[in-house]
């Protein structure tokens, strides 16, 4: 007669799947953040008088706009 072998030597299953990785996150720039980027760096030229008021105004219509 053979006997079964000791609890501690029969495999268990692996209950706890293994941890993956998250997936990755990709941020994609909506047209609000370029939009918002684009009139930063128009107030930013207009500061150091490369834009007059008036190419400041039509540039920021345009942007506004789309």
């Amino acid at each position: 007669m053979r006997l079964a072998p000791p609890q501690s030597m029969i495999p268990l299953p692996d209950i706890n799947p293994r941890p993956t990785a998250p997936a990755p996150v990709v941020v994609v720039p909506n047209a609000t953040d370029q939009a918002l980027a684009e009139l930063r760096k128009l107030g930013e030229l207009k500061a150091q008088g490369v834009l007059t008021d008036e190419e400041f105004a039509t540039l920021k219509a345009r942007i506004l706009a789309d």
